[in-house]
């Protein structure tokens, strides 16, 4: 039996998460409405920190993140190594960023801040996406959120800051949507960098990676875990 938790990003609900998974495994999903709802402020390090307190409430052998949800592991990966805390054996990051990503080329953090629910609804849907009900309440939130995204954007930009490999006990596939009109693919790259040693696999067009072929995506997932477990 092989424990998952899932993280994922702007603004999907758990419903499409759950076709990439079996049923008869337990998974964890934290949506972003889970993990805000949970944030004492919409900041990126302290949503890492409630990543960080379910990964010791749910451990789980297989942590797999999207979008935001990218972010946030990697900074609870990185507090947990440091702290010496118990980290997953295997770790699956769909399109999502750490570094390299530009406010100038994926604008929607900036569009975010003057647009209603119903259009950010339109906008997911147009993408293969249903968003998360929860997060109409939180917009607010995700709004101020998005402004410390762009705020980092346009600070890493000037800095020029090479990326820095780190090394963990820990194997990791990044599978990526290409033409992705949200994540530039300059933050896949970094990605990359990052984990060093990782696997990349170039698998679904676009955001979301249960849009259209699921059962690939599952299959990715299984093998993975067929192969490392």
């Amino acid at each position: 039996m092989i424990r998952r938790m899932m993280v994922t990003g702007f603004a999907c609900s758990k419903r499409p998460w759950l076709t990439l998974v079996p049923s008869d495994d337990p998974t964890t999903i934290l949506t972003l409405a889970d993990v805000l709802s949970q944030s004492e402020r919409a900041d990126l390090r302290t949503m890492a920190k409630v990543v960080d307190h379910f990964m010791d409430q749910f451990p789980c052998d297989h942590l797999i993140a999207h979008d935001l949800g990218v972010t946030t592991v990697t900074l609870a990966i990185l507090a947990r190594r440091k702290r010496g805390r118990p980290l997953p054996q295997l770790l699956t990051l769909f399109n999502g960023a750490f570094s390299g990503f530009d406010v100038f080329r994926a604008p929607h953090p900036i569009k975010a801040q003057f647009t209603s629910w119903q259009g950010i609804s339109k906008i997911l849907k147009q993408n293969g996406a249903v968003a998360d009900p929860q997060l109409e309440e939180l917009l607010p939130q995700v709004k101020r959120l998005y402004r410390q995204v762009i705020a980092a954007s346009v600070a890493e930009k000037l800095s020029r800051q090479p990326v820095r490999p780190v090394a963990l006990p820990i194997k990791v596939q990044i599978i990526e949507g290409i033409d992705d009109p949200f994540i530039p693919q300059l933050c896949m790259d970094r990605l990359q960098e990052l984990y060093a040693g990782s696997t990349r696999l170039n698998s679904y067009v676009g955001h979301f990676p249960y849009t259209h072929y699921p059962e690939k995506i599952a299959n990715l997932l299984r093998e993975f875990e067929a192969k490392q477990l």
